[in-house]
């Protein structure tokens, strides 16, 4: 690759590894790039990008692909090399120029990136916190590294001790409840607009964990039928199967809303995703049915103007939040408990 930066390991490594982390995240880069870089082709070949950091130098590495983000996380005696060849290799396994990646990029070598790891592990670090899926999502990126022989016992420790820290966060905080909770009350607001759910239609847009969470609770209470949109055939159809739903391009955006009485936005996109015209426009084809719109995106997936419609139902998180008892100071007090935990767990750690 013309651009890669060129990088200078050490023949071999004699100076303790310590940790570092390299990628990109909904902090950092916008879901378009995030989405390049996390190709179907990606998806599907971390045991080849394993291989190619083996021989890049790094011996202990795993790869963390998730909606909010697609990072390295490693071990290495030079680890602010090994951090940037770790982003090389991401770039150029998804066929990107480094130069491209590298502005949106975040690196992070020893207690920063301990820090990032228990955040991470802990869903501090999500789009929405307490998000359940990430923490099965880590340990799923550590036994895939295992498997490939790229677990040595630097990068395996500082596993367990995430791992153990939010085991904490979620026996000893509210914080796993916050998701739950924004998903009853979306489900409560569906059976209030629709009634039983049962002859009701859902649309997903996008791969949000948060989405995940939702629709799984319109579909245990009664929901049948869920389509999932994107733009990725192969990452998209994977989700849908997940769900028990069906998949649709995202270019068959307008003639599934026809048919959406639900509408669940987690596309984490970096602006609406649906605007006002297109809304009006299958609500004039729904002969004005009522549509329920729940917008997870930060920002909204979906254009506030949506709002104004007369049909249109539209709840960003904020109103989730809102709604469920106290929701929002309930958050920032299991966030404030659950960072006091990460604190004490690192404090142990060194």
């Amino acid at each position: 690759m013309a651009d890669r930066p060129d990088l200078d390991f050490p023949p071999a490594e004699q100076e303790q590894p310590e940790l570092f982390v390299a990628g990109l995240s909904h902090r950092t880069a916008p879901a378009e790039l995030r989405d390049r870089i996390l190709t179907d082709e990606l998806a599907g070949g971390r045991e080849e990008l394993l291989r190619r950091l083996g021989a890049a130098g790094i011996a202990q590495a795993l790869v963390l692909a998730t909606c909010d983000r697609v990072e390295v996380l490693g071990a290495a005696a030079s680890p602010a090399a090994a951090a940037e060849a770790a982003l090389a290799q991401l770039a150029e396994r998804a066929g990107l120029g480094f130069s491209l990646a590298e502005p949106h990029a975040y690196r992070l070598v020893g207690a920063p990136a301990l820090r990032h790891l228990f955040s991470v592990a802990s869903s501090l670090d999500s789009m929405v916190v307490g998000e359940p899926q990430v923490l099965g999502q880590v340990k799923a990126a550590h036994r895939l590294a295992a498997e490939a022989g790229r677990i040595g016992p630097d990068l395996d420790a500082c596993l367990q001790a995430a791992y153990a820290a939010a085991k904490r966060v979620r026996s000893e905080t509210e914080l796993a409840e916050q998701p739950v909770s924004l998903a009853a009350v979306a489900a409560k607001l569906a059976r209030n607009l629709h009634g039983e759910l049962s002859a009701a239609q859902a649309l997903l847009i996008g791969f949000g964990e948060m989405g995940a969470v939702i629709a799984r609770a319109l579909q245990a209470h009664g929901l049948r039928d869920l389509w999932v949109a994107s733009a990725s055939p192969a990452r998209g159809g994977a989700f849908a199967k997940e769900l028990g739903a069906r998949h649709r391009p995202v270019a068959e955006l307008a003639s599934a809303l026809d048919h959406a009485d639900i509408v669940i936005a987690a596309a984490a996109s970096s602006g609406p995703v649906l605007g006002r015209e297109a809304v009006d426009a299958a609500l004039r084809r729904r002969r004005r049915r009522p549509m329920l719109l729940i917008d997870l995106g930060v920002p909204g997936d979906v254009a506030p103007e949506v709002d104004d419609l007369e049909d249109a139902f539209l709840y960003a998180l904020e109103d989730l939040e809102r709604i469920a008892e106290g929701g929002r100071a309930r958050r920032d007090r299991a966030v404030a408990a659950a960072t006091a935990i990460l604190e004490e767990e690192l404090e142990r750690w060194s």
